[in-house]
C-alpha cells in the first residue's frame, strides 16, 4: 500500500521514470486500470453531496397530500373571506339597512318640522335615536338617558350594545328611574320572544337543517356564528324568491359531487402508494444514488474511449511505438489527479442550504474540476509522449490533431456521407 501511493505521489509529480517503469511491465498497466478504477470513484463521490436534497423532496404520496391539503385550505380560506365580504357589506341584511336608512330620514324630516313649528311636533327621544345608531357606548348611552326617559325594554337593548353589565349600570339606571329587576325581566322577555322567532324560522328551514345533517341547535348556533339568524336567512331567501327545498336540493348535489372528489383523491393516494417502491421512496433513491456512484468509472471510461482510440490513430501515424495495453494505460494513468473532477459532480446544493453557502460550494468545486482538468491534460502529455517515443511537442501536436479529427474532420465527413446519400 505504501508502494502504491508512492507511485501515486510520483504520477501526480509527472515523473518520467516512474510512467517508463510502469508502461514498461505488465503490473504497470493493472496498476493504471486499478487507478483509474479508484480515481473514478473517488471523484463520483461528489454524487453523494445530492443526498440531503433526496431525502428532503417529498414523495409522490406526500405531494397527493400536501395538494389535498392545499386546495382544501383554499376553498376554505376563500369561503371565509366570500362569506366576511357579503357580512361586511351588510348584503345579507339588506332589508334591515334599507329600514334603517328610512328610519334616519323620517327622523331628520321630524326634527326639521319641529324646528320649523317652534317645537309642536316633538323631536326624536335621544334614546330612540340612539336605538336606530349603528354603535353605542356607555358615555353616549349615559347622556341620552339624562336627557330623556327610557324604559326597560329600551335600556335592555341599549346595554347589551353598549356592552355593559347591569351590576355596572347602576348610574345609568338611577337617572332613568328603572331597577335592574325591570331590565332583567324585559332581557327575559326578550330573548324568549327571540327564541320564538328563532324556532319559527327553523321550522321553515328544516329541510335545509336535514339537508346539511344537523340538529336545530347545531343550526341555530351555525347561523349566529355566521352573523346570520334563522329569521334573517328567511327573509333573504323570500326577497331571492328561493324556497328552502331548492336550497336543500343543492347542498345534497354538493355533498355528492365532494363525496366523488373525496373518492377520487382517494384512489389516486392509493395508486401513488402502489407506484412506490416497496422499501420506500427515499431509501429508493439514496440505493439508486450508490448505483450511479458506482458506475461513474464506465461513464468516465465511455467518455474517453472515442478520445483514446482516436488518439492511437493519430499517434500512429506519426510513427508512435506505443502496444495498445501501453497507450490504453498511458491515457489510465493520465487520470491520477481526477480526485479533483469531485468537484463536477457536486450538484446544486440551493435546496438544502442558504444562496451563499451554495454559490460558494459550487464555485470552488468548480475550480477545483478545473485544476484537475488541466493536471490531468499536463499528466496526458507526458504519459502519452514517453509510451509513443516523443517529443513534448509532437505529443502536443498529435492531441491537438485528436481534437481536429474529432470535431472537424468526423462531423465534416459525415455531412457529406449524408449529402451523398440523400443527393
Amino acid at each position: 500500500m505504501k508502494a502504491a501511493f508512492q507511485t501515486y505521489s510520483a504520477l501526480l509529480q509527472l515523473r518520467g521514470a516512474t510512467i517508463r517503469t510502469l508502461l514498461g511491465s505488465s503490473q504497470g498497466v493493472a496498476f493504471a486500470l486499478k487507478l483509474f478504477l479508484i480515481v473514478s470513484l473517488v471523484a463520483g463521490l461528489g454524487r453523494w453531496f445530492a443526498a440531503p436534497a433526496l431525502l428532503q423532496k417529498p414523495t409522490l404520496t406526500e405531494q397527493v397530500d400536501r395538494g389535498i391539503e392545499a386546495a382544501r385550505t383554499f376553498v376554505d380560506a376563500t369561503g371565509v373571506a366570500v362569506w366576511d365580504a357579503l357580512v361586511q357589506s351588510q348584503i345579507l341584511d339588506f332589508p334591515g339597512l334599507i329600514s334603517t336608512q328610512v328610519q334616519r330620514q323620517v327622523d331628520a324630516l321630524v326634527d326639521q318640522v319641529s324646528a320649523l313649528t317652534g317645537g309642536l311636533i316633538a323631536q326624536v327621544s335621544p334614546v330612540e335615536r340612539l336605538l336606530r345608531a349603528e354603535t353605542v357606548t356607555p358615555e353616549a348611552l349615559a347622556a341620552a338617558v339624562a336627557q330623556a326617559p327610557a324604559t326597560p325594554e329600551q335600556l335592555d337593548q341599549l346595554l347589551a350594545r353598549a356592552n355593559v353589565a347591569l351590576d355596572q349600570a347602576e348610574p345609568i339606571l338611577a337617572a332613568a328611574d328603572v331597577t335592574a329587576a325591570q331590565v332583567e325581566a324585559a332581557r327575559s322577555a326578550r330573548i324568549a320572544a327571540g327564541a320564538a322567532v328563532d324556532d319559527a324560522a327553523l321550522a321553515r328551514l328544516q329541510p335545509i337543517t336535514d339537508a346539511l345533517g344537523l340538529s336545530n341547535d347545531e343550526m341555530r348556533d351555525a347561523l349566529y356564528e355566521l352573523s346570520l339568524p334563522p329569521a334573517r336567512l328567511v327573509m333573504l331567501l323570500g326577497l331571492l324568491n328561493i324556497a328552502p327545498t331548492q336550497v336543500a336540493d343543492e347542498i345534497t348535489k354538493l355533498q355528492m359531487q365532494v363525496e366523488d372528489v373525496r373518492r377520487f383523491v382517494a384512489q389516486v393516494r392509493v395508486e401513488a402508494a402502489k407506484i412506490e417502491p416497496p422499501m420506500g421512496a427515499r431509501p429508493a433513491r439514496l440505493l439508486h444514488l450508490g448505483g450511479a456512484w458506482l458506475v461513474t468509472p464506465l461513464e468516465v471510461a465511455a467518455n474517453y474511449a472515442f478520445f483514446a482510440l482516436a488518439l492511437l490513430l493519430v499517434a500512429k501515424s506519426l510513427g508512435g511505438r506505443a502496444t495498445l495495453p501501453q497507450h490504453i494505460a498511458a491515457v489510465a494513468l493520465a487520470a491520477a489527479p481526477g480526485v479533483l473532477w469531485l468537484g463536477a459532480y457536486i450538484p446544486d446544493m440551493a435546496t438544502v442550504l442558504t444562496i451563499p453557502m451554495s454559490a460558494a460550494i459550487r464555485y470552488f468545486s468548480n475550480l477545483l474540476a478545473l485544476i484537475g482538468l488541466v493536471w490531468g491534460a499536463a499528466l496526458l502529455l507526458r504519459t502519452v509522449s514517453i509510451a509513443h517515443g516523443f517529443g513534448m511537442w509532437k505529443t502536443f501536436g498529435a492531441v491537438l490533431l485528436t481534437f481536429v479529427f474529432m470535431y472537424i474532420v468526423l462531423p465534416l465527413a459525415g455531412l457529406a456521407a449524408l449529402g451523398y446519400v440523400l443527393g
